[in-house]
């Protein structure tokens, strides 16, 4: 009996652990496909992308250029603003000012691509490009976190807890994604001409998960 209840608790205990791991991954699906929902629901996401550019820019910015040689390579990476404004951004010495600067002129960029392609095909676009680049990095993600699972039992030898290495690691690659989402994203649209586009209807293309 003292063995069967013991065999019973470790069974118990296995099928809680199975259950904590999943968990974690059911909170970033959970995160996904709330996105998602919207974006087939024909949502408009330009909040979202400015949100997006908020969150570029206050990594951008940071520091001026002098304290980041890559300053400008990694500005026009995701803005295609002229040279000279890119580093006139860089040179302003003061954290606000210079933040205040670039979010200005990207604004503007983003207001003339508006223009550019008309407001209804921007807003296709964006929701177009967010759920392609979405559904990749989250399937990327899915192999990653399957990996990481594989290989997690191993911290236990290091007398680590492998469930608290796991959620410290998951967290880590959600947040890749996030950041990957991020600048893809306002990549392709900050770089994106008329000349470009060929457009296909979303809805058709994407399914309900």
């Amino acid at each position: 009996e003292a063995a069967q209840k013991r065999v019973e608790g470790y069974n118990f205990d296995s099928r809680k652990n199975v259950v904590q791991y999943d968990n974690v991954i059911n909170r970033h699906r959970r995160v996904v496909y709330t996105i998602r929902r919207k974006i087939l629901e024909g949502d408009d996401i330009k909040h979202e992308i400015e949100r997006l550019i908020g969150d570029a820019l206050a990594e951008l910015t940071v520091v001026p250029a002098k304290n980041n040689p890559k300053f400008a390579e990694e500005f026009e990476a995701l803005f295609p603003l002229a040279t000279d404004d890119i580093k006139k951004i860089g040179t302003e010495k003061n954290d606000r000012k210079r933040f205040v600067a670039a979010n200005d002129a990207v604004q503007s960029l983003y207001t003339d691509r508006e223009k550019e392609l008309g407001e209804d095909t921007m807003r296709k676009l964006e929701r177009e490009v967010y759920m392609e680049v979405l559904d990749q990095l989250w399937m990327q993600h899915l192999e990653n976190m399957q990996h990481l699972r594989e290989g997690i039992h191993w911290r236990s030898v290091g007398q680590r807890d492998p469930l608290v290495e796991y959620r410290a690691e998951s967290q880590k690659l959600f947040e890749g994604l996030q950041a990957s989402l991020r600048t893809e994203v306002l990549r392709i649209i900050m770089h994106v001409r008329p000349s470009d586009i060929t457009m296909a209807n979303v809805d058709d293309e994407y399914e309900t998960e």
